[in-house]
């Protein structure tokens, strides 16, 4: 009997052990919901170009109140996760920019514990709603 309540108890530690492991472990891969609400998108319209006869917005990710520049897209931006284009797995924040039924969305995702900025392809309809976005690419971590 004895035998026995020590094979159980030492099941027990073992299995505690084991679960403040994985805990610790799923806790390390997450991004503090502070940071995240730092993130700001700032969308500045740069009008028609005269060359291309298009219209160009120049996107920007202020961390912390200071203006990262990220580039500058064809078309009009909107920010992603509003009712029309919800946020995809793992996208804590994001913006498209389309132009003539295509365009790029550049988002901040989370991987391992870290968030990275990638860019990817997204196509329309005729309806302005959001077909595909596919492709997405790291542009460079945060």
């Amino acid at each position: 009997m004895d035998k026995k309540r020590i094979i159980i108890i030492v099941g027990l530690v073992v299995l505690a052990v084991a679960a403040w492991m994985l805990v610790s472990r799923l806790n390390a891969t997450k991004v503090d919901p502070v940071v995240v609400e730092q993130l700001q998108w700032k969308l500045v319209d740069q009008g028609v170009d005269a060359d291309t006869k298009a219209t160009t917005t120049r996107v920007f990710l202020t961390v912390a109140g200071v203006d990262v520049p990220v580039g500058g897209y064809r078309g009009t931006c909107e920010l992603v996760g509003g009712t029309s284009t919800p946020l995809l797995a793992n996208e804590v924040s994001g913006v498209i920019c389309v132009r003539d039924f295509v365009g790029k969305e550049v988002g901040i995702f989370t991987e391992g514990g870290k968030l990275v900025l990638k860019e990817g392809d997204v196509a329309i309809n005729a309806t302005t709603s959001v077909m595909s976005r596919t492709n997405f690419v790291q542009r460079e971590g945060l």
